[in-house]
């Protein structure tokens, strides 16, 4: 059935059966504040609040029908003052409920009678601290009870203190009993043959419904609660004694669909609110609204959908309202509909704009993921897609800036936060994301997911929920000396002699030219005390305009740069006094050359500094800049040689060299090339830089770098080439497209090293460290990487084909997305936790892979070599393994999404927990002496399917196809088959014990010699050629299709 409500709105479905008539119970809770009982919390921060307070067993709720309200209090004792005592008392008040309990501190039974009691400032209010122990009953969790020396209880009813070793008294509390002791259960009604006949698996007829109220009987009241009723509780806060509060006054409605012989039929239940829960120590709190109706089906499968809303008290839509809101809603999910849930299905807010309760930690990342356009279908759906989007998002953020340096997001942190505390696994996320979410607002290269555009994503306004941290203000400018003589530069300089004009004078320029300035400066915290420019930063000052103007210039496809340095080489061997003059003609000369125009390149020569770059500081800055940047880098290869970015472009532009991605420029505009590239080489650049070292797993995203050819090409290959024969190591240097192919580079140092669009065809690379490499677009066909080490390593859109890679080369955490490794041996190989999604696998060799916790999505696997490989916990999504061999593998926990794998081998597999989900297919497949305990297969296509001798036990086969399977000797025991199609399938000895048949087609299936002790198979339909010959159909329970309602 599809779930319609708000995401501050938790709502549990539940069948149960009542005289054999199937009922659909519904449980709608919300919770509030005590500050602001009207601001409701999101329904994730009601379940981790409940899991920290009730502990992994504890239980908020038990989701039964309950004829009268009950008030649960989990908390702890404080005594005034945060003060030690000896004793102290609790006591809770709500509408008619008053109860008080008395908290001493811990005591033994003595020679001389008890002890003192020892004491305490907190003490909590549970069933362990009550009176009881082994061998009570009625409290086998507590103290007090058996030992004479025991401890005694800390927690007692004043009206039945303990005096003497010999008192029983009921154990005192405040929370719920369990189903299973005597308060509870001695009101189950008589479970006799007339019940088994007549009404199993329903209630007893004389069944008390008060088994469902957990409370005691001091703690649950005649009728219902209203909703805005007072309360007071006393002792049971750290700082506040006591608290007087009240519920959120709201009421809860449920609007039903049911497919009818008429049609499709809508109807409302009475939402009673039953149950109030209080966390005074955390001023929380929650209310829980309970109704239901008679169904057809003892799965409700003629549900279509349920609308859950929360409305203000006295204030009740009209039921029109909610009909026009779910009618839309009943068929597939339109991305036209808004998300808008919360706002439509939710009373109205005292206050929009207020900030979210600090503890209420989905708050923003609910409205942003709403603006996001992630949070899409039903809302129950949406907040499970959108928290797997987002961690994905948050673990993409975080390896962006973690090993860079930078100041984390504040929103990333909060999000893992949040999604830790709710024990969602990030390494699945992107199998748990929604397929039909919506496209990501913002524009990025054709393959980013969904998940990934939250990262990198940032809506214009964040308002109060998830505000951005305050924005870092670059360094303090310096007072500059005079620039210039003329009027004009006087202005500027008078400006620049301003605090923390430098830097604002440059970004002006900068942005008047189209220029970023924010990528071109460092940004630091500011300065106080600034101090003078000394001469060389003055130079500097100049430099940074004749890079504007540079920049500017070679849109019209001059490089200002290269005949800036051929100007200033030929001027170095003139005399100094005429070394400006010179230069600077001699520019101008050459602009006129290249077609510039003279008012253009005059504006050009105005900008430069010339007295600054002639005098001896500007000379010092010279000597540390060398002549050729590439050889610079090349010279101390333990250095990362990086992309060049704007900082370097200023002092190349000193040196005379032009900056290399402004040569990259001009040649692409000489062969006639749009200058979108130029922006398209700035924004990679500019990305680089922000992602810091782990962020480089994200290369593959950007479009390919371009191949070296030419002489540079020969060049580093050369040097490579000779580096590694001299046992040089080349970590993270920047081979981005170089030409390795055919090299003998085994046991290379290549660690950290960007090889993006790099050619290592043919190479020997056996041994070598690729840790952490880029390779993205790079071409290894054929190469060997036999025990090499690539963990880390990012080959996304890189060419494998052929690829040796046996001997167990290290692939972990590896990237590997769209890669083409068709044909190659990865026989041995670690992938645990790499990412081949999109990756083309076919006819690969990955015998005795170790691939833990990989991601398989969107793969091609068709030819594919697995026998021995373990893949447990991994994830197949939109995965075609047709006719691939899994003879042996190890797919425990590991995930099928949307799976096509007709007639697939899966002979003796081990697949506990295997998840078989969204339509997959495995028709025709062999599972012959799989091990397949616990695994889900519900709704899975397993027509033809052989399951002889597999080991299914508490398997999930609930809706699957088995038509005509083959389960001869197969183990089912406590396996659920409900509706599952059996239809001619062979059963032949199978065990069958205490498994779930209900509504199962079993026409023509042979169960003969199978032992069915203890089946329920109510409903079930067979026909004259279902055959049960030589079975064992001890305690076997049918109930007749036409006995479904008695």
């Amino acid at each position: 059935m599809k779930i319609v409500k708000p995401m501050r709105l938790g709502v549990v479905p539940r069948v149960f059966m009542n005289q054999r008539t199937p009922h659909l119970l519904i449980t709608a809770f919300v919770g509030f504040s005590y500050e602001k009982p009207a601001r409701l919390l999101y329904e994730p921060t009601v379940w981790t609040m409940a899991t920290e307070e009730l502990g992994k067993d504890g239980l908020l709720d038990e989701f039964n029908p309950k004829t009268r309200g009950e008030l649960l209090v989990t908390g702890r004792c404080y005594p005034p003052g945060r003060v030690a005592r000896p004793a102290s008392s609790v006591r809770v008040q709500l509408g008619s409920i008053d109860k008080n309990l008395y908290v001493i501190g811990d005591r033994t039974w003595g020679l001389l009678g008890m002890s003192d009691p020892t004491p305490f400032t907190e003490m909590p209010i549970t069933w362990r601290n009550a009176f009881g122990g082994e061998g009570f009953a009625r409290n086998p969790l507590g103290k007090g009870h058996g030992d004479r020396s025991a401890a005694l209880p800390n927690i007692e009813s004043p009206r039945h203190l303990i005096r003497a070793r010999g008192d029983r008294p009921a154990p005192a509390g405040l929370d719920g009993y369990d189903v299973t002791w005597p308060q509870r259960f001695s009101k189950i009604g008589t479970c006799d043959t007339a019940w088994r006949e007549e009404c199993f698996p329903g209630f007893a007829r004389d069944m008390d419904p008060t088994l469902f109220n957990m409370a005691p009987d001091d703690q649950q009241i005649d009728g219902f609660f209203r909703g805005d009723e007072t309360f007071v509780v006393e002792n049971m806060h750290p700082d506040r004694p006591r608290i007087e509060g009240a519920l959120p006054g709201v009421a809860s409605r449920c609007f039903i669909c049911l497919k009818t012989s008429d049609g499709v039929e809508i109807r409302e239940p009475a939402m009673k609110l039953d149950t109030v829960r209080l966390f005074p120590h955390r001023e929380r709190g929650v209310v829980l609204f309970r109704g239901g109706i008679e169904v057809a089906e003892d799965d409700a499968k003629d549900v279509v959908a349920v609308l859950v809303a929360c409305e203000a008290m006295g204030a009740p839509r009209p039921a029109a309202y909610y009909h026009e809101y779910l009618a839309p809603r009943l068929g597939p999910r339109n991305p036209d509909l808004p998300d808008d849930e919360d706002d439509v299905l939710m009373p109205e807010p005292e206050d929009p704009e207020a900030p979210p309760l600090p503890d209420d930690r989905l708050s923003g990342l609910a409205s942003r993921l709403r603006r996001q356009g992630f949070l899409g279908g039903t809302p129950d759906r949406a907040v499970r897609g959108a928290a797997a989007a987002s961690a994905a998002a948050a673990g993409v953020a975080a390896t962006g800036v973690r090993g860079a340096g930078a100041e984390r997001d504040p929103d990333i942190e909060e999000m893992e936060a949040d999604f830790a505390a709710m024990g969602i696994d990030p390494e699945h996320l992107d199998a748990a994301a929604d397929e039909d979410q919506a496209e990501p607002p913002m524009d990025f290269p054709e393959g980013r997911e969904e998940e990934e555009s939250l990262a990198w994503s940032e809506p214009e306004s964040e308002a109060h929920h998830d505000a951005d941290p305050e924005p870092i203000e670059p360094a303090a400018a310096t007072t500059a000396p005079d620039l210039a003589d003329d009027a004009e530069d006087a202005d500027d300089a008078e400006m620049l002699r301003q605090p923390d004009a430098i830097l604002e004078f440059a970004k002006k320029r900068m942005r008047d030219q189209g220029i970023d300035p924010e990528a071109c400066f460092s940004q630091q915290g500011p300065t106080e005390d600034p101090e003078p420019l000394d001469e060389s930063e003055e130079a500097a000052v100049s430099l940074v305009e004749s890079q504007i103007a540079g920049r500017a210039l070679k849109t019209e496809g001059v490089d200002v740069g290269a005949l800036l340095a051929e100007a200033r080489r030929h001027a170095a061997d003139q005399p100094g006094e005429i070394s400006v003059l010179e230069t600077r003609e001699r520019l101008r000369q050459a602009m006129q050359r290249e077609g510039v125009a003279p008012d253009k390149a005059e504006e050009f020569l105005s900008t430069v500094d010339w007295q600054g770059l002639e005098e001896e500081p500007q000379a010092d800055l010279d000597d540390d800049i060398p002549d050729d940047a590439s050889e610079a880098a090349r010279a101390q290869p333990e250095e990362p040689a990086g992309d060049t970015y704007p900082e370097d472009e200023a002092a190349e532009l000193a040196e005379g060299d032009a900056p290399e991605f402004a040569e990259d420029e001009a040649a692409e505009f000489a062969e006639g090339d749009a200058p979108e590239f130029a922006d398209e080489l700035d924004e990679k650049a500019s990305l680089r830089a922000e992602w810091g070292q782990e962020g480089r797993l994200l290369a593959h995203l950007l479009p390919a770098s371009a191949r070296l050819d030419g002489e540079e090409s020969l060049q580093l290959r050369h040097e490579v080439e000779a580096g590694h024969k001299e046992g040089r190591s080349f970590a993270g240097c920047d081979l981005t497209g170089a030409d390795l192919s055919h090299l003998d580079l085994a046991g290379i140092d290549l660690s950290g090293a960007i090889l993006e669009s790099a050619f290592l065809s043919g190479s020997n690379l056996r041994k070598a460290n690729l840790t952490g490499a880029i390779l993205a677009h790079a071409n290894l066909e054929g190469a060997d990487l036999s025990e090499a080490k690539l963990d880390g390593a990012n080959l996304g859109s890189a060419c494998l084909r052929d690829v040796k890679a046996r001997g167990g080369v290290d692939f972990g955490e590896a990237v590997l997305v769209k890669a083409d490794l068709w044909g190659a041996d990865l026989s041995g190989a670690k992938l645990s936790g790499a990412d081949l999604s999109e990756a083309d696998l076919r006819d690969t060799n990955l015998e005795g892979v170790v691939a833990e916790k990989a991601t398989f999505q969107s793969v091609d696997l068709t030819g594919a070599r697995l026998l021995g490989a373990r893949l447990s916990g991994s994830t197949f999504n939109e995965v075609n393994v047709t006719e691939v061999d899994f003879t042996g593998v190890d797919l425990s926990s590991a995930t099928f999404i949307a799976a096509e794998g007709d007639g697939a081998t899966f002979r003796d597999v081990v697949a506990r927990d295997l998840a078989s989900v969204k339509g997959s297919s495995f028709a025709g497949a062999d599972f012959s002496g799989a091990t397949l305990t616990g695994a889900n297969l519900m709704g899975t296509r397993l027509r033809g399917s052989d399951f002889s001798n597999a080991d299914l036990r508490g398997a999930l086969l609930d809706e699957a196809d088995l038509t005509e399977a083959t389960l001869d000797g197969a183990s089912l025991v406590e396996a659920m088959l409900t509706r599952a199609n059996l239809t001619g399938a062979s059963l032949y000895a199978a065990d069958l014990r205490q498994s779930v048949m209900n509504s199962a087609c079993v026409r023509g299936a042979i169960f003969e010699k199978a032992n069915l002790f203890g089946v329920c198979a109510d409903r079930m339909i067979g026909d004259d050629d279902t055959s049960f010959e030589g079975a064992n159909l001890k305690r076997l329970r049918v109930i007749p299709a036409q006995r479904q309602h008695g």
